[in-house]
Order: structure tokens, then sequence, then C-alpha cells
């Protein structure tokens, strides 16, 4: 019996060893730069690794069998692991309810502009068509955006156009199809292929009373087995900040990034472009995967320019993808934009980095159709 009791606790103390080994790894491994994708694929869990850290560091400080030299030093990574979990996804906690509400000048309120939109990535395979049209019928956005939309697709959101008489549709089979809709007039409008033939941005401009507001539509190849490192990802992100920094126009950059909001690639994107998180202080909002909530990320994003004040930011119920949508309705103010970006040397240095990068795994084949 005691031989057995003894084989049991040597299990134990390996399986708990072996689990705090594996979860600090993730949190270091996490750190590089590199694109391979099993590297980067460490960039998505860092939540749920957070809770994995503080259960383990828990039971190596009160579990008796536990307490070896090595089960220190293994607590010690644990702790360092968890703090740099805390240090990426803080900034995502709903901490701005404790503070003073911001809202513009009673003055100004006559020369704002309310703004509203939708993002779906509605999944291609999807024939639930009703309840995404369902949601816009019924929160009526200023525009919507609709991402891995075939023909079928298309044709099931052409109502749309009675609401939204302005749109641009790049219907494909290959889960990278797009469609915009919007109330307000197109000035310009053009579909983009930044690094890969058969992956679309939208780049769309719309007169917004006497406003212009300029909108990205994006919707990048993630770092996966069968598509490879995040190279083209990273560049496609780089590029498209590069549009937007440095001028005092109105943008909003809006889809399925294929990447967390705390990833040094994400964060990058909104340095050298200068724009907004409204995710930041108010919550995760994770949208991805809809069947796992313990799984879940935020990759579907709404990032603008600070001349833009959030009112409401809402992930929206289930339509039957494997992403929620995500919904936000802002106000642009009567003043440009304060933050142009960060234009320094290093910065321009890593974004030639990135794009370089993108450029070497430019693609002219379609993408994998698993996505």
């Amino acid at each position: 019996m005691s031989f057995f009791e003894n084989f049991d606790g040597l299990v134990f103390v390996w399986i708990s060893r072996t689990a705090a080994v594996t979860v600090a790894s993730s949190s270091f491994i996490a750190l590089s730069r590199s694109g391979a994708w099993w590297v980067r694929g460490h960039d998505f869990p860092r939540s749920q690794m957070l809770g994995i850290e503080t259960l383990l560091i828990l039971l190596f400080a009160l579990h008796p069998q536990l307490n070896t030299g090595t089960d220190r030093v293994l607590m010690g990574l644990l702790l360092l692991a968890a703090i740099l979990d805390v240090y990426r996804i803080f900034r995502y906690l709903p901490y701005s309810r404790l503070l003073p509400s911001k809202k513009h000048a009673p003055e100004t309120d006559e020369q704002a502009v309310e703004f509203s939109m939708i993002s779906s990535n509605v999944l291609q395979d999807n024939t639930q068509y009703e309840k995404i049209l369902g949601q816009v019928s019924t929160l009526s956005p200023d525009i919507f955006v609709a991402l891995e939309t075939d023909g079928k697709w298309q044709k099931a959101l052409s109502r749309v156009r009675e609401t939204h008489p302005y749109y641009i549709e790049y219907p494909q089979d290959n889960t990278y199809g797009m469609l915009l809709y919007s109330k307000w007039k197109m000035i310009h409008h053009e579909i983009r292929f930044l690094f890969n033939d058969h992956i679309p941005s939208f780049f769309v401009t719309l007169q917004v009373n006497e406003k212009k507001i300029n909108v990205v539509v994006v919707h990048p190849q993630p770092p996966r087995p069968q598509d490879g490192p995040s190279h083209l990802r990273d560049a496609e992100l780089a590029k498209v900040a590069e549009y937007v920094q440095g001028n005092e126009e109105n943008w909003i950059v809006i889809g399925d990034l294929n990447d967390v909001a705390w990833s040094h690639t994400t964060r990058f994107f909104l340095e050298l472009s200068g724009l907004i998180d409204p995710r930041q202080g108010r919550g995760l909002f994770s949208t991805f995967p809809v069947k796992y909530p313990f799984l879940r990320f935020p990759l579907d994003h709404i990032f603008y320019t600070d001349n833009f004040e959030l009112n409401t930011l809402r992930r929206l119920p289930d339509i039957g993808s494997d992403h929620f949508p995500i919904y936000a309705n802002i106000t642009l103010l009567n003043r440009p934009r304060s933050n142009k970006g960060k234009t320094q040397p290093e910065h321009e240095e890593e974004k030639e980095k990135l794009k370089s990068k993108g450029r070497k795994e430019d693609r002219h084949e379609p993408p994998s159709n698993e996505n």
C-alpha cells in the first residue's frame, strides 16, 4: 500500500512540475519576435494561461509534496510568467469604470458626428443569414462589414443595400471575401492586395455630413501550420499603419486581424498608426471561438484616431459563426487628431523589416481554405 501511495505521490509531483514548465515556457516564448507559427501561437492564450499560472502558484505554495529547491525555482518561474501576463492584459481589464467619464465639451456637440459600425466574420459555411441581418436591422449601423463572405453570403446580404445604398463587395470562396455596406456616400473606394493576390483589403472614404472618414477593412492571414509564419499578417498591418500615420485625417481600421490585442504586432501597429483600441480599460470583448468560452480571444477589432470618442462597445450575440460580431458607436469630435503615430527611426526601421519579410513571403497562390 505504501508503494502505491508513494508512486501516486511521485506521479502527482512530476505532473505538477511538467505543467509548471509548460505553462511558464509559453509566457516566455511569447516574448520572442520570431514569426514562426508555433511561436506566435503563444500570443493568443495569455488570459487563460494567467489563470492556470495562478492555480499552479497556489498549488506549489500550499502542497506539502512540492517543497524542494526545484519546486521553489519552478514557483519563481511561474510568478515571473504571471507578472508578464498581467502586464500584457492589464490594460484590457475594465478599470475605466473607476475613472471619471470623459465627454466632449458641450460647445462641440452641434458639430460632432455620431458614427456606428458592425464588423462580423460570418463564417463562410454558416447559413444562418437571418441572425446577422436581424442585428443590422435592429442596430442600424452606419457601416456594416461582413468577412468570410462568398457568393451565397453576397446574395443573402443584398437586402442590406436597401438601407445602406453605398457598398463595395468582393466575395470569394477562399474564406477571405469581404463586403462593406454604408449609409454614407463613398467618395473613394479601392480594393488593394497588399501582400497576397487572394487576400483583399478595402480602403474607403465616406462623406459624413461635412466631414470625411477613411475606413480600412482588413482580414490578414493567420500564422498556422498550413499557412506558415506571421510575416504576411505582420507586414499587412505595418503597411496599413503606414497609410494611417502622419496625417490629420479621420481614420477607422476594422476587421478580423487574426491577432490578439496584446501581441507585440498589434501594439506596434497601434504605436505606428496612432490609433486607439477601445478595449483598453473596458474589457477583452473576446470574439473567437464562440463554442469554447474558456478559449476565447479578442480577434475582431475596431480602431480609430484620437479625435473619435467611444460611446458604446458591444460584443453581439451568436449568429451561427465561430466569431461573435462586434459593434461600436463613436463620435467624431470637431478637432483634428493629435496622435499621428510614431515616426522615430527605430519605429521606421522595424516597420520596414516587417514589410520586407512580408515581401519575401508574398504569395500568389490561394491561402488555406480552413479559416
